[in-house]
């Protein structure tokens, strides 16, 4: 019940605001999507390196000149909101034969809501059920996901279910060409090791 309940609050805000309830730590791809498809004049005049500084910057300077695109007033309509306007290109009749760039853009925003919170979900099922159908009291789990899923996974052990972090490997902020190998603590080698007071 906890982790529907968590998943469905998840999604129910990400429709209400795409935007402002992306992860501002590893997020933003939805918000870059939107600004190419809806406002492609702005995209093309901003550094898009980082899709997640985008979600937290109010202005961008202009490539090109010395404007300043006011990115933060710009929203991304809710889901509700994005599937009427998709409802209504599809409603224009066989005349309007071609979807507009912001309709796919709502669709495809709308679909990736739910099947990220899914993804989630079905992670935290997959962990419930191994750790209930263990015969130890002790139980290692071990996950290797993006960082989005990493983050919310997390979120919904530590903060829902007070779970204890015992370890993190790796990091969520990575340099474009940074190496992403791994080198794993001893204790994964003899998770006794994880287990000692």
């Amino acid at each position: 019940v906890a982790a529907r309940d968590w998943t469905l609050q998840k999604i129910r805000c990400s429709s209400l605001n795409p935007k402002d309830a992306d992860d501002s730590e590893c997020g933003g791809e939805w918000f870059e999507a939107y600004l190419y498809a809806v406002h492609r004049d702005i995209y093309d005049d901003i550094d898009i390196s980082d899709a997640t500084a985008l979600l937290k910057k109010n202005k961008m300077k202009s490539l090109n000149s010395n404007r300043k695109y006011n990115i933060g007033r710009i929203r991304i309509p809710s889901c509700q909101e994005g599937f009427e306007e998709i409802l209504q290109a599809f409603s224009t009749g066989p005349s309007n034969e071609k979807i507009t760039d912001r309709s796919e853009v709502l669709a495809k925003i709308l679909i990736d809501i739910y099947m990220s919170c899914l993804v989630d979900f079905s992670t935290i099922l997959k962990v419930v059920d191994i750790a209930s159908s263990s015969s130890k009291s002790k139980v290692v789990i071990v996950l290797y996901m993006g960082t989005a899923h990493t983050r919310a996974v997390s979120d919904f052990f530590l903060n829902r279910m007070s779970f204890r972090r015992k370890a993190f490997i790796g990091k969520f902020d990575w340099d474009d060409d940074e190496c992403r190998s791994l080198r794993l603590p001893g204790a994964l080698w003899n998770f006794n090791d994880l287990f000692q007071k």
